[in-house]
């Protein structure tokens, strides 16, 4: 989920707890705070068949605590990413997702030509 958030995507969440997670404390890799709020959530067994939305919307809420739990970068308030978030959410997902690629290979490239100049 979080690298959903982190590509701007849309992610799905279960409507309850599937896992239980044992990995708290000193020796965990990531959930080392004993009173993390996710260390007691119960799991609930899934129920056949699953139930799908009607549609799927974005939940802002969701993702900025998604954001804030694995430290991702916090999204701009600004009016100009404000702006540009609207207009890249109103592009064709295949319009998108071209443009995404095109900026990832022109930082790529803007990344190693300054890489090289060292």
């Amino acid at each position: 989920m979080g690298l959903a958030v982190a590509f701007r995507l849309l992610g799905t969440l279960p409507s309850t707890n599937l896992i239980t997670n044992i990995g708290f404390g000193e020796d965990a890799t990531h959930t080392k705070r004993t009173d993390d709020q996710r260390i007691n959530i119960p799991a609930v067994e899934m129920i056949f068949p699953l139930k799908h939305p009607p549609y799927m919307v974005r939940d802002r809420e969701t993702d900025q605590l998604i954001v804030e739990q694995i430290g991702l970068r916090p999204e701009p308030k600004d009016l100009y990413h404000q702006i540009r978030r609207t207009c890249v959410d109103a592009l064709p997902p295949p319009l998108r997702k071209s443009l995404a690629s095109l900026r990832s290979t022109l930082l790529r490239r803007e990344h190693n030509g300054s890489e090289r100049s060292r």
